[in-house]
């Protein structure tokens, strides 16, 4: 297999994970056995008051077993996990003119390949250990590491190189900044988001970190679709 097919195979891998994550996120809300952080009595999947990684607890906060939608978050948790990392592996390959691109591009893979196998590491080691450990606080940590540092160094490689269009960094930069709005405004207005091991978090806190966390879940896929399906027709020609 040369160069471009082996690329060629990671972005359709990438695409391909971006449009079944959804499905098996949604059906394991379905079978999502209830409560929330403040709320354990409260029944099923709420997109106001729960967190896409509440899906992947063994026990849910109602205290009930989980293991239908635990089964299916670890599921889309990996295949994501190593869509991002064979994402990063290939990506640098585009920039092969330019110094300050390819540097760029690899400093930005080496972060996003560290990241995700860290998460790798929470998804089998830290949640076996406390199943009452929300990792959903774990992928938002993860996403504001990698956010400030990975997407401005890939998003001007993609500007400096003139063989990509610049609605390619466009759709790089509409979560990024969405998630900085979600983040300031959210300071604003109802204080920084606690986990669920502490006392503090208010039905205000978490209605707005629920609700924003999921906004932003839907708009990233499919500009994440965007990004993967034009670097696979680019690998492909």
């Amino acid at each position: 297999m040369n160069d471009k097919n082996w690329r060629e195979w990671v972005f359709i891998y990438n695409v391909s994970i971006i449009i079944l994550s959804p499905i098996l996120v949604h059906i394991a809300m379905l079978f999502y056995a209830g409560g929330t952080i403040i709320w354990p009595g409260n029944s099923g999947y709420s997109l106001r008051y729960n967190f896409i990684g509440d899906l992947g607890f063994c026990t849910a906060h109602s205290g009930k077993p989980n293991t239908i939608s635990c089964t299916l978050w670890f599921i889309t948790a990996i295949l994501s996990s190593s869509s991002f990392i064979v994402f990063a592996i290939a990506f640098p390959y585009f920039f092969t003119e330019s110094k300050l691109e390819k540097l760029l591009s690899t400093i930005g893979s080496i972060i996003l390949i560290i990241l995700y196998i860290f998460t790798l590491i929470v998804v089998f080691v830290w949640n076996n250990m406390d199943p009452y450990v929300d990792l959903i606080a774990t992928f938002v940590l993860i996403g504001n590491i990698a956010g400030p540092i990975i997407i401005p160094l890939y998003v001007i490689a993609i500007f400096h190189n003139k063989e990509f269009s610049n609605r390619l960094a466009g759709a790089w930069l509409i979560p990024y900044i969405l998630s900085l709005i979600i983040l300031v405004a959210g300071l604003l207005l109802v204080g920084p988001a606690v986990g669920p091991l502490t006392d503090n978090t208010t039905p205000e806190i978490l209605t707005y970190y629920a609700i924003s966390a999921h906004i932003l879940w839907y708009v990233q896929l499919p500009c994440y679709f965007y990004v993967t399906y034009n670097l696979w027709k680019k690998a492909k020609s």
